[in-house]
């Protein structure tokens, strides 16, 4: 099991020091998305944003999504980033801003990476469903089971939920083979 506590720690101390990375950077002129002093505290980023997702187990979940936004106004089109502001807007029960924040994450990704591309999808396929947006939820699983391809759970293991959620057993059942 993840440590939520601990990784929460290190991303805020993450975002810190990009921050200031930033700040510092700035002093000197404009700041570039592929400065390499700034690369590896990115992916760090990157990454420990992906472990995180739910800005609900956050300690302060408004200041968490303070601190992206901070972040984005310096890389408006960095997809990571407004994938973790949609996910936070959705914890933090704002349904427009992180139906926009996914949009713009998935017109930010890069088209060559289709797994990323799939996640986001689902993503928003997950906050449809759960505003009862069935069709439009159906729509985004489907891109992206297009996107990861057969074998790959993504958005076949939530057409079938979905199927199955809306009365159709053995439709949801062909989507849970289509894994295999």
């Amino acid at each position: 099991p993840v440590d939520q506590v601990r990784l929460r720690k290190t991303l805020q101390e993450a975002i810190s020091f990009y921050t200031r990375g930033i700040e510092l950077r700035d002093a000197r002129g404009p700041l570039k998305p592929t400065d390499t002093a700034l690369v590896g505290i990115l992916e760090q980023l990157d990454r420990l944003i992906f472990e995180l997702g739910d800005a609900k187990e956050a300690e302060d979940p408004a200041a968490a999504r303070a601190r992206i936004q901070v972040l984005l106004e310096r890389f408006p089109d960095h997809a990571p980033f407004l994938h973790t502001l949609a996910i936070m807007c959705r914890d933090l029960d704002d349904f427009e801003a992180a139906e926009k924040a996914f949009r713009a994450a998935i017109a930010a990704c890069p088209k060559e990476n289709d797994w990323f591309r799939a996640q986001y999808l689902n993503n928003i396929g997950l906050l449809y469903e759960a505003a009862n947006r069935y069709t439009d939820a159906e729509a985004e699983y489907r891109r992206a089971s297009e996107l990861s391809g057969p074998g790959r759970l993504d958005g076949f293991e939530n057409l079938g939920k979905l199927a199955f959620k809306l009365g159709s057993p053995k439709k949801a059942l062909g989507f849970f083979k289509a894994v295999l």
